[in-house]
C-alpha cells in the first residue's frame, strides 16, 4: 500500500510517477540502490555525486522511484502532497521553474505496479543533515525545549532492521512523561485530552498503574489491580499522614528537591536560564529541567510532566519513626493555570483539581514564588496579616453598583467597507509532534532482495478538519501460537474455518483421528473416502464376527465333550488331598465305584489327570480356580448329618469307661450299645431328645448315669457337668485315634465302625460338591476364555483391517485439508477425550502464519480545544493551536495497492479511493470503527491503461474521476454520497467530454470542485484551467494559463476562490488565487509569495477552522517534525456585515487587573462551582484521627495579607451565594510562612485509614460512562472512548460486550469494598445549560465539572457514600441538541430511566413553552423495553424542576405542566411515559432563583424525596451487574427482558467456572485459582471443603489417575485395610465438594427465580456433574483378578481385569515360620482364607 502525491516538479524524461488526481510527475532519484545511506538526509543525488541543486545530467542513468509503476504493482500513496511519496531521496531538478511546453506530449502516467514500493517515494529531496530541528524563525538563541527536540529526534536515526520497533517508540504517548524519572511521585490523577461534540475536551481520570503502584508502596500486595484494591487491610494494617501542596511550578519544583525526589544536579540545572542547560547536560538532567521550560514549540515534543494530582512518598529519614510517614499530595499545574485571564478550559481544569486537593487534605501548603507574589493584589494594602476590615475601600451601594456594571456587556452590527476581490496571507499556526518523523522501510521486492524507502507523514485531505495520516512499513512476520482447548463439534468445524490449511501429526493415534472423525466432522472433509471407508470397516466386522462365532461354537462343543472327563479327573486330582489328611483312608473308599460298562482298563482311567492338567497348563484362569479352590477347601471338617454327634457321644463314652475302670462287663456292653445311633437309647434319653439334638450333652450323660446306676454321686449336677465336657480333637485327629481306641477298648469297635462310615459318606458328600465345583469353574473358565480369545483374536484382526482403511482415510482427509501455500497453518499433535462434561475432546495443537508484508496507515484527527473555537467565533483573526490525538485511527492495506486519495467528511467519517490490481476500490466508512478492506462501499474496473485524477466536495457529497483510457476517450464518473456519508452510488452514466476537446485529448493533471457547488475545475499538463458546470454539462468560456505545473491545486475551504501553489519543492513559493466569481477575467489570478518557512516543502493542504471563510495554507516541515501554517483571509467582492463588540474600550476598563491572584482565589472558586456542605455528604472518611483544616501560604516573605484576604473571600462568599456552609470555611486555620520557616516547623496533620482514603479519591473522580453517537449507544472503558475495542465489539453478542465494560476505578467499590451496600441512583437530566451538573454536586456531594457552557457529554457516574446505602448520581448531557439525533436523545433517556431512583429532569421558565415535545424522547423511549419484563427497571420517581421560577409564578407554572401533562396521559393512555418509564410516579418543583436561600434548601426536599423511593437494585454488587447488562444491551440493541439477561450472563459465568469448581474447590483449573465467591460481593462462600482433586470428564485414564492420588492420600494399599472405611473416605470428600459447590452456586442464584429455565438447566447440569464426581470417586465391587483383595478401580472402570493396585501377594507372615530358616512372608494371593502359609 502506498500515497499517492500530486506532482511538484516538471516532467522529466527519467522517471514518471502518479499524483492524486493521477497526473505525470517526474523523479529520476534511485530509490533501488540497496546500498545507499539509510538516513533520511541522505540523498539518491548526493550519492550520485551531485548535490540536491545540481539537475540530473544526460549522461546519468535513468532512476526508478517508488513513484514508477515497475512490474510487480508498486506501493505508493498520494494524499495530495508530493513530499508524501518521497522523504529520503532527491529530485534532480533545478530550483527555476521552467515553464511548460504545451505541445510536449505527456509522459504516460499508467505504469505497472512494482511489488513492495514504499509509500513515500516523494519527489523532494531531505533537509540537509546539518539542520538543527525546530530550528528559530528569529535569531535568538535555541531553547532549552528546542534542544530537547533536537535530542529526540537525533535519537530517532533509522535503522535497517527496527522500522518497525522505531515506529511503535515514535507512538508511544508516554514517551516524553517525566514521571518516571522523579523519585517517590505517584500520579494519582491524569488529564485525559478526549475529541467531543464541541471539539478537544479535558477528563480527568485515575492513573490506574501508578496509583497501584502507590498503594503497594504503602502496603505491598494490597493492590493487584484496580478491581482488586484489599480496602480491609489497608484500613487494618496501613494510616496516612498527608499535606496538599499546590502553588507555583518553580517552587514545587523546589519543595520536590527539599524532599529528595530531585537530586542536586538536577535541581541547579532547573534554576538556569536556557542557554546554560544546552550546555554539557546529559539527556537525564535536560529532560527533567525541561519542565520549567517554557516556548512555543508543542509540549508532545519535549520531556514534561502532565498536569494532575501527584503523592510523594519521600525516604523516611529516621527509621525509628513511630508516627506514619508524611506524605504529600501535590496539584501540578499547566503553564497558565494561575494567569487570571488563562483560558477557560484552564481555568476550569484549575477548579477542578482544587476541589479534588481540598476534599484529598485537610492541611494544604500554598508554595508562590517571588514572580507570582510581585504581582499578586491585596485590596487593603494597608492592613495587617490579622486585619478584621474588610478591605474594600468603598460603600456597599459603590460595591454593588461595581458587581452590576461588570455584568453588562454592549454588542452591535457593524457594516465594513465593500471589498475588493483580494488576497491577505497572515501567520498560522505550527503543531510539532513526536510523530511527525521520518523512518526508513526496509521493503521485500519480487527478486527476493530488499529497498530501503523513507516514510515521511503526509496531510489528510479535508475541507474542515486538519488530519496527517503517517504510515509504517509492516513486514511479513511468522509466529507461531498454541491451541490447547476443548471442543465440540459445532466449535471445531467453525474453528477450522480460521485456517487455510490444517495437518494432522503421526502423533494424532487412531483413537484421537477417529474422535476427529466423529465429534470434530472431518469426515464431512471428504464424503467419498469416508463412505468408502466406512464400507470397508464394516465388512471387516462382520467377517470377523462371524469368525468368531464359529471357533466359539467349535471350541465350546469341544469342552463340552470333555466335561464328564473333567469332573471325573477333578474328583481324582481332590482325592489325594483328602487322604493327606486322614492317612487312615483307602482313597478308593473315596472314588466311586466303577460302573460294568466301565471296564478295568478303560482310556478314561489310562490317562489318568492328563486331561486335567492340559486344562490347567491351558487356561490360566482354570489354573487360578484350582488353586483359589485347593486353598478354600474346608476337607479338614467333615460335614456329615450325625457325625458329629456320634463322635461326641463316643468321647463321652470313652472317657466314662477310661474313668471307670470298675465297670460290670454288662455295664460297658450297655454303655458301648449307647454310643451308635442305631441302638436302643434309654428312656431318659429319649426323653431328652430335645436336648440331645440340640447337642446338648448334659443330659445325655445325666439319662446315663441313672439308667445304669454307675455313678454314686449322679446327684452331684457338677460331676455330671464334668463327664459332659470333653476335649473335642479335629475331624482329622479323631479318625487317626479310633485304632488305638479299638485297641485299649475292643466294646467300641462296632462305634468306630460306624464312625468310620459316617466319616467317608460326609468325605464322599465333600469331595463330590468340591470336584463339581471346581469342573464347573473351570469349565466355566475354559468357556471365559475361549470368548475372551476369540473375541481378541477378532478385535485383533478387525482392528488391523480397520487401520489400513483408517491410513487410507487418513491419508485422503490430510490431503483435503493441506492448502499449498494458504496462511495459516494448524498443526494437531494430539487429541483426547474432554475432561469437561460440556465437550467432546481436547486438542492440542498449534498454529503457524505468517502475515503478508502491509502498509499500516495511521490518521491523526487535530482538533481545537472548546477555547479555541470559542475565540475564532468571537475573534475572526484568532489563530487556533490545534492538538493532537494520543491515539490514531489505523487500516492496514496490502502491499501493492496504492491509496489515491484518503479525505476526512465532516469529523467522523472518511472517504479512502485505492488502486488495486484488478479494480479501483472506494470507501466510505466512521473513522473509529475503520472498514474492511475485502468489502469497499463500491468499486469500478481497473482497465489496462485507464489513467484517472480525483475530486471531492465534502458541501456536495461528490467524488469525481476524470478517466482517460485509450484510445483517446476521457468521461467524468461520478459518485454521490449519503447525507450522513454511510453509502456511496454512482451517479448516472459516464460523462463523456470527447465532444469538448476537438483538437486532441488533453492530459489532466489535477483537477479541483469549488466547494460548495457543483462546479469542476480541470488542470491540463499544458497549464490551462477550464471550469466545467456539471448540472450544465458544459463549461464556462474563460479559462485561464498556468505559467508553470503547480505544486497542489484545491478550492478555498468556502468556496470563494482556486487556490494554485506554484514553485519548485526546495524553493520560494507562490500562492495564485482565482477568484470563482472573476475567475478567467483576471488570467494571472492574484500571486502571494508565501513565507520562507514554506521553501523546505511542497507537501499541502488547505483547510479550515470554525467557519469555512477562515481558511489555512498548510505545509508539512518533515524536516522539523512540524506542522505549518499561513492563515488567508479571501475577501470576494461585496459588502460585509460584521457583528462586534460596542465600547470595547470601557470593557477593557472594568476588566480585572489582577495577575495571578487566583493562587487565592481558587478556594472561592471551588465554593462557587461545587458545594461546601451538600445535601447528601460523603462519609467515606471516619473523622477519627482527623486536625483542623489549615492553608499555609508559603512566600519568600512571608508578611503578605493572607489571612486577612482569605477572611474577607470567605466572608464576601457567604453573603453573595448564600450556600450552606455549616460554618467549615471559618474553621479554615490561614497562616502564613516562609519555605525556610516550613521546613523547620513540626508539622499538625491529619491521619487518615488507608483504606478510606484510597475509596475517598476513587468516589471523588467522576467517570464518563457511556456516549452516543451515529445512533448507537457506545459504553466507555475505564471513562475512555476505546476505538480498538469498539471496532472489536461490533456485532458481538451480549455476553462479550458484558466483559469487556469496565467502570475503572469504581469496579473495586461497587464489587468488593461496598459491595454489600444498597444502592439508591440519582439522575439529573434537561436541556442544555440549565445546571444540571451543578445542581446534582450539591445534592450528592459529587464533582461533575458543569459550567456555563455546555461541557456534559454521554453518561457520567459519580458515587457517595454514605453509612446506609452508596447513592449513584448520573449527569446526563443535555436533550435536543443539535449534535444529536432524537435517536440518540431516547437512548440517553432510555438508559437513564431504566436505571434511576429519582430522574432530576431540568429545564427552563417559559410558561408558553411545547412541554409534549420537551418529552418526546420519553414517550419515544416507551416502545423499547417492557417494564413488565424488567421489574428491577423503570421504578424512578419522575422529578421536574423548572429554575428560576419567582414566588409569583409557582402555581401558573404548575397549573401549565398539569394541563400539558393530562392531554399526553388523555392521548397515548396506558402507553404515556409516565406510566411505563415512571411508575405513574411525577413531581413538579418551581426551584427559585439562585442565591436565594430556598434554591439550596429545595437540595433536602430531592434528598428526601431519593431517600423515600423503594430501592430497586439491591447491592451494589448486584448493580454493577444491572449496570454493565444494560449498557451491552442498549449497545447491541438487544430490547429483550435485561433479567433474563443477567440470570443468562450470570448462569453462563457459574457454568464456564462449574467443572473446575468440581474438580478443585476453586474458580480455575488450579489450587492456585482465586477462591469461588459470590459474584455479588465477591465474599468467599463458606465451606468445610478439602484440597481433594476429583475428575469429572470422560478421560478414564484422568478419572483412574485422580482416584489413585485420593487413594494414596488416604495410605499405603487401601485394598488390605477396611475397604468400607475407605469407601466412606472417599464419599465424604465428595459430599464435602458438592456441598461447597452447591452453596456457591445458591448464593449466587439465590436473588434470581428458581423456576426460570437457565437456573433450572443450570442445577441439572450440576446435578449430573455431581453424581459425575460422586461416581468418579466409588469403588468398584469386585474381586481383583490376581489376588482376593477388593478392586480398587472407579465402578465404571472399562478395563477387562479388576486390579486392587497392590503386589496382589499376602503380606502376611508364615503360620509355619518352624518350617523355615527366617522369617518368611505368605506366599498365597493376597485376601485368601485359611492359614498363611
Amino acid at each position: 500500500m502506498a500515497i499517492d502525491q500530486e506532482k511538484s516538479q516538471p516532467p522529466d524524461e527519467d522517471t514518471t510517477m502518479l499524483d492524486s488526481e493521477g497526473q505525470t510527475t517526474s523523479s529520476p532519484s534511485d530509490t533501488t540502490n540497496e546500498n545507499r545511506s539509510n538516513s533520511p538526509a541522505t540523498t539518491s543525488e548526493s550519492s550520485n555525486g551531485r548535490s540536491p541543486e545540481t539537475p540530473a545530467s544526460s549522461s546519468d542513468p535513468p532512476a526508478t522511484t517508488a513513484g514508477t509503476h515497475g512490474t510487480d504493482g508498486e506501493a505508493k500513496m498520494d494524499l495530495d502532497n508530493p513530499d508524501f511519496n518521497k522523504g529520503g531521496t532527491a529530485s534532480g531538478e533545478s530550483d527555476k521553474t521552467a515553464p511548460m511546453d504545451p505541445h510536449q506530449a505527456p509522459p504516460p502516467i499508467y505504469q505497472p505496479y512494482i511489488y513492495g514500493s514504499s509509500p513515500y517515494s516523494a519527489i523532494l529531496p531531505p533537509p540537509p543533515s546539518t539542520q538543527e530541528p525546530f530550528a528559530s524563525h528569529s535569531a535568538s538563541p535555541q531553547t532549552a525545549a528546542q534542544a530537547a527536540s533536537t535530542t529526540a529526534a537525533s535519537s530517532q536515526q533509522d535503522s535497517s532492521n527496527a522500522a518497525a520497533t522505531q515506529t511503535a517508540e515514535v507512538h508511544d504517548p508516554n514517551r516524553f512523561d517525566l514521571l518516571p524519572r522523579i523519585k517517590g511521585l505517584f500520579r494519582l490523577l491524569d488529564l485525559y485530552s478526549e475529541t467531543g461534540s464541541g471539539g478537544l475536551v479535558d477528563k480527568i481520570i485515575i492513573s490506574q498503574d501508578s496509583l497501584g503502584r502507590f498503594i503497594n508502596t504503602v502496603l505491598p500486595g494490597a493492590y493487584t489491580n484496580v478491581t482488586k484494591i484489599d480496602f480491609t487491610r489497608l484500613d487494618r494494617e496501613a494510616s496516612l499522614r498527608l499535606i496538599g501542596i499546590y502553588g507555583s511550578k518553580s517552587e514545587i519544583v523546589r519543595f520536590l528537591h527539599s524532599q529528595g525526589a530531585i537530586d542536586d544536579e538536577v535541581y541547579v540545572i532547573w534554576g538556569l536560564s536556557s542557554d546554560v542547560i544546552l550546555k554539557g547536560v546529559d539527556d537525564l538532567f535536560l529532560s527533567v529541567a525541561l519542565l520549567l521550560v517554557e516556548d512555543d514549540v508543542s509540549i508532545n515534543m519535549r520531556p514534561s510532566l502532565r498536569s494532575g494530582i501527584y503523592i510523594l512518598s519521600p525516604p523516611a529519614m529516621d527509621d525509628s519513626l513511630t508516627e506514619p510517614l508524611i506524605r504529600y499530595v501535590v496539584y501540578w499545574p499547566e503553564e497558565t493555570t494561575w494567569n487570571d485571564d488563562t483560558t477557560g478550559s484552564v481555568r476550569k481544569n484549575r477548579v477542578t483539581f482544587m476541589r479534588y486537593l481540598t476534599s484529598l487534605t485537610d492541611q494544604i501548603h500554598a508554595l508562590i514564588s517571588p514572580e507570582h507574589e510581585a504581582k499578586l493584589v491585596f485590596k487593603d494594602t494597608d492592613q495587617d496579616d490579622d486585619s478584621d476590615g474588610d478591605g474594600f475601600g468603598m460603600s456597599w451601594n459603590d460595591y454593588e453598583v461595581a458587581n452590576v456594571d461588570d455584568r453588562l456587556f454592549k454588542f452591535e452590527v457593524a457594516k465594513t467597507n465593500e471589498q475588493a476581490e483580494a488576497v491577505n496571507i497572515r501567520p498560522g499556526f505550527t503543531v510539532a509532534h513526536h510523530a511527525f518523523c521520518t523512518s526508513t522501510a526496509h521493503i521485500p521486492t519480487s527478486t527476493g532482495s530488499t529497498r530501503s524507502e523513507s516514510l515521511i507523514p503526509q496531510f489528510v485531505a479535508s475541507e474542515t478538519v486538519q488530519a496527517v495520516a503517517t504510515t509504517r512499513f509492516v513486514p511479513g512476520v511468522g509466529y507461531t501460537r498454541r491451541l490447547d482447548e476443548s471442543f465440540g463439534e459445532h466449535r471445531f468445524t467453525a474453528e477450522l474455518r480460521k485456517y487455510g490449511s490444517v495437518i494432522i501429526s503421526s502423533s494424532v493415534d487412531d483413537a484421537g483421528f477417529e474422535m476427529l472423525l466423529k465429534k470434530g466432522g472431518l469426515k464431512t472433509k471428504d464424503s467419498a473416502a469416508y463412505a468408502t471407508y466406512r464400507d470397508t470397516v464394516d465388512k471387516a466386522e462382520r467377517r470377523f464376527q462371524q469368525e468368531e462365532k464359529e471357533e466359539v461354537e467349535r471350541s465350546l462343543a469341544e469342552i463340552k465333550a470333555n466335561s464328564t472327563r473333567l469332573r471325573d479327573q477333578v474328583s481324582r486330582y481332590l482325592v489325594p488331598k483328602i487322604c493327606d489328611l486322614y492317612p487312615t483312608l483307602d482313597p478308593e473308599d473315596l472314588l466311586p465305584l466303577k460302573t460294568d460298562q466301565e471296564p478295568e482298563g478303560s482310556s478314561q482311567a489310562a490317562d489318568d489327570l492328563a486331561h486335567f492338567y492340559h486344562v490347567r497348563a491351558t487356561y490360566k484362569s482354570a489354573d487360578r480356580a484350582v488353586k483359589q479352590t485347593v486353598a478354600e477347601a474346608k476337607f479338614g471338617s467333615i460335614n456329615y448329618p450325625n457325625f458329629s454327634r456320634l463322635k461326641k457321644r463316643f468321647l463321652i463314652v470313652k472317657g466314662i469307661l477310661e474313668k471307670h475302670k470298675d465297670l460290670s462287663e454288662e455295664q460297658r456292653t450297655e454303655l458301648a450299645n449307647s454310643v451308635s445311633l442305631n441302638g436302643e437309647l434309654p428312656s431318659a434319653l429319649k426323653e431328652s431328645q430335645a436336648s440331645w439334638a440340640k447337642l446338648n450333652p448334659l443330659p445325655y450323660v445325666k439319662a446315663i448315669a441313672l439308667k445304669l446306676n454307675f455313678l454314686k454321686e449322679s446327684n452331684d449336677e457338677e460331676t455330671l457337668k464334668a463327664y459332659s465336657k470333653v476335649n473335642e480333637p479335629s475331624d482329622t485327629d479323631f479318625l487317626k485315634s479310633l485304632i488305638d481306641t479299638v485297641t485299649k477298648e475292643p466294646i467300641l469297635a462296632a462305634s468306630v465302625g460306624e464312625l468310620r462310615d459316617l466319616a467317608l459318606r460326609g468325605l464322599r458328600q465333600t469331595l463330590d460338591s468340591s470336584a463339581k465345583a471346581l469342573a464347573d469353574k473351570m469349565i466355566s473358565a475354559q468357556e471365559r476364555e475361549v470368548h475372551d480369545t476369540a473375541k481378541s483374536f477378532a478385535k485383533t484382526r478387525f482392528a488391523s483391517a480397520k487401520q489400513g482403511a483408517t491410513s487410507i482415510l487418513r491419508q485422503a482427509i490430510v490431503k483435503r485439508l493441506f492448502g499449498e501455500g494458504k496462511q495459516p497453518v494448524l498443526t494437531i499433535e494430539d487429541v483426547k477425550p474432554s475432561r469437561h462434561w460440556n465437550s467432546d475432546f481436547t486438542l492440542k495443537a498449534w498454529y503457524n502464519q505468517r502475515t503478508e508484508p502491509t502498509f499500516e496507515t495511521s490518521v491523526w484527527s487535530l482538533d481545537l480545544s472548546e477555547d479555541d473555537r470559542q475565540k475564532l467565533k468571537e475573534n475572526p483573526l484568532h489563530v487556533p493551536n490545534p492538538k493532537m490525538p494520543r491515539s490514531p485511527t489505523t487500516f492496514n492495506l496490502p502491499l501493492g495497492w496504492r491509496i489515491r486519495r484518503l479525505q476526512i467528511l465532516g469529523s467522523k467519517k472518511a472517504l479512502l479511493i485505492v488502486d488495486c490490481p484488478d479494480k479501483i476500490r472506494l470507501w466510505v466508512f466512521p473513522l473509529r470503527t475503520g472498514f474492511s478492506v475485502d468489502r469497499p462501499t463500491c468499486s469500478i474496473p481497473n482497465v489496462q491503461g485507464r489513467k484517472y485524477v480525483i475530486a471531492v466536495d465534502e458541501q456536495m457529497r461528490l467524488v469525481a474521476l476524470a478517466i482517460t483510457e485509450p484510445p483517446g476517450l476521457v468521461s467524468l464518473q461520478e459518485f454521490l454520497m449519503d447525507e450522513t456519508f454511510s453509502t456511496m452510488h454512482s451517479r448516472g452514466s459516464p460523462l463523456s467530454l470527447n465532444s469538448w476537446y476537438t483538437d486532441g485529448i488533453p492530459e489532466f493533471t489535477k483537477i479541483a470542485f469549488f466547494s460548495g457547488s457543483e462546479e469542476l475545475c480541470l488542470v491540463e499538463a499544458s497549464g490551462r484551467v477550464r471550469v466545467l458546470s456539471i448540472p450544465s454539462r458544459s463549461f464556462r468560456p474563460a479559462t485561464v494559463h498556468l505559467p508553470t505545473q503547480p505544486l497542489h491545486v484545491r478550492s478555498s475551504p468556502d468556496g470563494a476562490a482556486l487556490l494554485v501553489v506554484e514553485g519548485t519543492p526546495r524553493g520560494p513559493k507562490l500562492l495564485r488565487v482565482f477568484h470563482r466569481a472573476s475567475f478567467g477575467s483576471n488570467g494571472n489570478g492574484i500571486v502571494k509569495e508565501l513565507p520562507e518557512s514554506f521553501n523546505v516543502t511542497s507537501n499541502f493542504c488547505v483547510s479550515s477552522t470554525g467557519e469555512r471563510s477562515k481558511g489555512f495554507l498548510m505545509a508539512f516541515d518533515v524536516a522539523h517534525q512540524r506542522i505549518i501554517s499561513s492563515a488567508l483571509e479571501i475577501s470576494r467582492k461585496e459588502t460585509e456585515y460584521q457583528f462586534r463588540a460596542k465600547d470595547e474600550a470601557n470593557n477593557t476598563a472594568r476588566e480585572t487587573t489582577t495577575v495571578h491572584n487566583s493562587l487565592i482565589n481558587c478556594f472561592s472558586e471551588v465554593w462557587e462551582r461545587f458545594p461546601v456542605a451538600a445535601a447528601i455528604q460523603r462519609q467515606t472518611v471516619s473523622e477519627a484521627g482527623r486536625e483542623p483544616p489549615r492553608v499555609t501560604f508559603v512566600s519568600s516573605l512571608g508578611g503578605y495579607s493572607f489571612k486577612g484576604y482569605f477572611k474577607r473571600m470567605v466572608q464576601d462568599f457567604e453573603r453573595l451565594s448564600r450556600k450552606p456552609t455549616e460554618q467549615r470555611l471559618t474553621r479554615i486555620v490561614v497562616d502564613s510562612s516562609t519555605f525556610d520557616e516550613l521546613s523547620c516547623e513540626v508539622l499538625s496533620t491529619s491521619h487518615y485509614k488507608a483504606g478510606e482514603w484510597v475509596a475517598e479519591l476513587l468516589c471523588l473522580i467522576p467517570i464518563h460512562i457511556a456516549v452516543t453517537m451515529e445512533n448507537r449507544f457506545v459504553p466507555l472503558k475505564d471513562g475512555v472512548l476505546d476505538a480498538a475495542l469498539e471496532r472489536e465489539l461490533l456485532g458481538a453478542e451480549v455476553s462479550k460486550i458484558i466483559n469487556s465494560i469496565s467502570l475503572g476505578w469504581y469496579e473495586s467499590i461497587f464489587s468488593s469494598y461496598m459491595a454489600n451496600k444498597p444502592v439508591k441512583v440519582v439522575s439529573s437530566m434537561g436541556e442544555q445549560s440549565v445546571g444540571k451538573s451543578y445542581s446534582l454536586n450539591h445534592m450528592v456531594d459529587s464533582s461533575f465539572a458543569g459550567s456555563a457552557v455546555r461541557t456534559t457529554e454521554g453518561v457520567w457516574l459519580s458515587v457517595c457514600p454514605t453509612k446506609d446505602c452508596l447513592v449513584v448520581a448520573l449527569d446526563f448531557e443535555g436533550v435536543h441538541s443539535i449534535e444529536r439525533t432524537a435517536q440518540e436523545d431516547m437512548l440517553l433517556v432510555l438508559f437513564n430511566t431504566a436505571l434511576s431512583n429519582l430522574v432530576i429532569f431540568r429545564n427552563n421558565f417559559a410558561l408558553s413553552r411545547d412541554v409534549a415535545n420537551m418529552f418526546t424522547s420519553f414517550q419515544a423511549s416507551t416502545h423499547l423495553f417492557d417494564p413488565s419484563a424488567n421489574q428491577r427497571l423503570f421504578k424512578g420517581l419522575l422529578t421536574i424542576v423548572i429554575k428560576d421560577v419567582v414566588d409569583g409564578d409557582k402555581k401558573d407554572i404548575v397549573k401549565e405542566f398539569f394541563a400539558k401533562f393530562s392531554q399526553i396521559v388523555s392521548k397515548e393512555q396506558a402507553t404515556n411515559f409516565i406510566t411505563v418509564l415512571h411508575n405513574s410516579q411525577l413531581t413538579v418543583i418551581p426551584w427559585s432563583v439562585i442565591q436565594s436561600r430556598e434554591f439550596y434548601a429545595l437540595f433536602g426536599k430531592l434528598r428526601n424525596l431519593l431517600f423515600s423511593q423503594k430501592s430497586t437494585h439491591g447491592t451494589a454488587g448486584e448493580f454493577l451487574i444491572t449496570l454493565k447488562t444494560l449498557m451491552a444491551k442498549m449497545k447491541a440493541q438487544d430490547w429483550g427482558s435485561l433479567d433474563q439477561t443477567v440470570i443468562k450472563h450470570r448462569v453462563a459465568a457459574l457454568s464456564d467456572m462449574l467443572p473446575a469448581a468440581l474438580e478443585y474447590g476453586r474458580s480455575g483449573s488450579t489450587f492456585d485459582a482465586d477462591e469461588l465467591r459470590n459474584l455479588d460481593d465477591q465474599g468467599v462462600v463458606d465451606h468445610s471443603d478439602h484440597n481433594a482433586k476429583f475428575y469429572i470428564g470422560k478421560d478414564e485414564g484422568e478419572r483412574e489417575r485422580a482416584l489413585a492420588s485420593l487413594l494414596e492420600d488416604w495410605g499405603v494399599d487401601p485394598a488390605r485395610g477396611a475397604v468400607d472405611e475407605v469407601a466412606t473416605y472417599l464419599n465424604n470428600l465428595a459430599t464435602s465438594r458438592i456441598a461447597h459447590v452447591e452453596k456457591w452456586i445458591e448464593q449466587n442464584l439465590s436473588r434470581f427465580p428458581a423456576d426460570n429455565s437457565d437456573i433450572r438447566n443450570l442445577k441439572r447440569d450440576f446435578k449430573d456433574l455431581a453424581e459425575r464426581l460422586r461416581n468418579a470417586v466409588r469403588l468398584c465391587p469386585a474381586q481383583c483378578n490376581s489376588c482376593q483383595l477388593q478392586c480398587m478401580l472407579n465402578l465404571s472402570h472399562q478395563q477387562q481385569s479388576h486390579d486392587c493396585r497392590t503386589s496382589h501377594t499376602c503380606i502376611t507372615p508364615c503360620e509355619y515360620a518352624e518350617e523355615h530358616d527366617g522369617p518368611v512372608l505368605c506366599q498365597l494371593p493376597a485376601g485368601h482364607n485359611g492359614k498363611h502359609v
